[in-house]
């Protein structure tokens, strides 16, 4: 097609010029109009509301990449904010303009109206994107993009039940103001960007994220971003995300600001926490948020991602397999056993990998069982297997049982076994505060008292000076006689409040309530009320009932009597041991 056949009107001034030029004109023509458009709000000039930014693309076919589609050779007008255009005919004009170039190269040959669908189910199967990652850590590369490579929360994300999901479904598409609270790595940041993807996948409008840390995020910085997001969507109809991660770590003051994002029409507060939102978060900004937990990952949900973590390794060291299936599944269930995130999962397979890999590279290397136990029992990672795994939980075990059974020697060694092994003392001195009151209890009022102080003095102390007090404590709790009376009875009565509709549905009886007011007094409340310290030791000779009236009923059947009255002396009929 020469020069000659591409000539074009300028749709401000009517000159006709070649097509190619056409940039380069209208810079120059554009450049002095009157722009008769203004933002009503901020007086600013902006965007022609009948111009979108679809519309606003002019394209422009060349000579030199008449073979590529014709949307890869656009004139896109929508950096030039301070356009001036003369009259809504003039943005018409441009339409005209933009349907009749169009339908020129639909006749050339030029634009495929058939869209072109990837032959791939997910990009982990792509082999180009793949390259394109290739120098990531393997937590990164297998960060989801979309509901369909997105593993795990189906209470949350399924179609029939998932509330983000019926969210994301509606119309217009959008999200909710929430809190995710759930453990480390458990995908609340790949939650958050998928969301996102699929709100520019399906909303007719855009979403911008702003994400901040509630570490370093300061109040100006919040306003700052308010007012990007309030301008945004007044010029462009972009509406925002603000995201702020471990949201726990904002003060009161930084709290209260976040109340102004939850009250925008067009941006989202979305943050995230591994900490309880009702102890870190204040109530007027809880009460403005949805707050969604994120479970721990099941079993098949981690085989799912075993599976993309084969296919994702296959294509960058297709020379190392799985032996069999059967070692397979050993591997997996011990790579279970000893990492509970999932960044611990992931690494652990990509160092597994690695130690499996052979020097010689047309060699073909397997992956078994025995070689994952040599690297795990290496120096490499003896001392950072344990914490957060089930060794965690089965040594504090041990450490309890020890302490009740009265062995000094082994509660000391697994005390400091598990403070050799990174374990939190602090978490060891709740254990012992929980050991006073659940195995010793009134055999030795001051064991209690004697843990919550172990408490205190390694929170001011600190490791290792702490060390020696949580082996004197350690060894109190040992040597303290037992009792476990408080212990069973409480547990029988928190049973018979659960099962026992008798035993839990009585009332508080009208002697035993309080009278604040005067028409409680004449409805009866504390009538006959006898006040024990009125009496010669306390003790009211002809007696006082304090449980509800239901359980003195002469009505019952002998069953529920003899229950009723075993309940009645439930402490009493325990026993300390035995």
């Amino acid at each position: 097609m020469s020069e000659e056949d591409n000539i074009i009107s300028c749709p401000s001034c009517s000159k006709k010029i070649p097509m190619t030029k056409v940039n380069s004109h209208l810079d120059t023509c554009l450049s002095g109009t009157q722009n008769t458009l203004k933002t009503a709000l901020s007086g600013r000039v902006k965007k022609p509301f009948g111009l979108s930014r679809r519309a606003m693309s002019t394209v422009i076919p060349s000579t030199k990449t008449a073979k590529t589609n014709a949307f890869t050779r656009s004139m896109t007008l929508d950096g030039m904010s301070n356009v001036k255009l003369q009259s809504q005919n003039t943005i018409e004009h441009v339409e005209e303009i933009k349907d009749e170039i169009l339908l020129s190269d639909n006749e050339n040959g030029n634009i495929d109206e058939t869209p072109k669908k990837s032959e791939y189910e997910t990009k982990f199967d792509d082999p180009e994107y793949l390259e394109k990652i290739k120098d990531l850590p393997l937590y990164e590369k297998l960060k989801p993009q979309c509901l369909k490579t997105y593993i795990g929360q189906d209470h949350l994300l399924n179609k029939k039940t998932g509330i983000l999901y019926k969210h994301l479904s509606s119309t217009p598409s959008t999200i909710p103001n929430m809190i995710l609270f759930g453990p480390p790595s458990i995908g609340k940041t790949s939650l958050i960007t998928v969301l996102l993807n699929e709100l520019n996948t399906r909303s007719t409008c855009k979403w911008k994220i702003y994400s901040f840390s509630g570490v370093s995020l300061s109040i100006p910085d919040l306003k700052k971003t308010i007012e990007q997001t309030v301008k945004s969507y007044q010029n462009w109809r972009i509406k925002s995300i603000i995201f702020i991660d471990e949201i726990h770590r904002l003060n009161k003051l930084q709290q209260d600001s976040l109340l102004k994002i939850c009250e925008l029409g067009h941006a989202r507060l979305v943050g995230c926490t591994t900490e309880n939102p009702s102890f870190k978060i204040n109530d007027s900004v809880l009460s403005r948020l949805n707050v969604f937990v994120l479970n721990e990952y099941t079993r098949e949900e981690r085989w799912r991602m075993f599976e993309l973590i084969k296919k994702v390794q296959t294509h960058y060291l297709p020379r190392i397999t799985f032996q069999s299936e059967d070692q397979e599944r050993e591997i997996f269930d011990t790579v279970i056993g000893i990492s509970r995130d999932n960044r611990r999962f992931i690494s652990l397979y990509e160092n597994l990998y690695l130690y499996c890999l052979d020097g010689n590279k047309d060699s073909h290397s397997y992956i078994t069982v025995d070689k994952m136990k040599e690297m795990t029992k290496s120096n490499a990672f003896k001392n950072v297997m344990y914490y957060n795994t089930d060794t965690h939980y089965e040594l504090i075990s041990a450490f309890h049982k020890a302490v009740r059974g009265s062995d000094t020697n082994a509660a000391l060694y697994y005390m400091f076994k598990m403070l050799k092994h990174g374990c939190d003392p602090l978490y060891i001195c709740r254990r012992m505060i929980r050991i006073a009151s659940e195995d010793i209890g009134i055999l030795n009022n001051q064991a209690l008292i004697f843990a919550n102080s172990t408490y205190d003095s390694c929170m001011k102390l600190g490791m290792p000076e702490s060390d020696v007090i949580l082996a004197h404590c350690c060894v109190m709790l040992c040597e303290s006689p037992k009792s476990v009376k408080v212990y069973r009875a409480m547990n029988k009565i928190k049973t018979a409040l659960d099962e026992n509709s008798i035993y839990r549905d009585g009332d508080v009886p009208y002697h035993l309530r309080n009278a604040p007011t005067k028409l409680m007094e004449r409805l009866g409340y504390k009538k006959d009320y006898k006040y024990n310290p009125d009496y010669k030791d306390g003790v009211i000779p002809e007696g006082q009932d304090y449980f509800p009236d239901s359980f003195y009923n002469e009505n019952l059947d002998n069953t529920d009597k003899t229950y009723l009255n075993e309940m009645k002396h439930v402490y009493d009929n325990e026993k300390h041991l035995g």
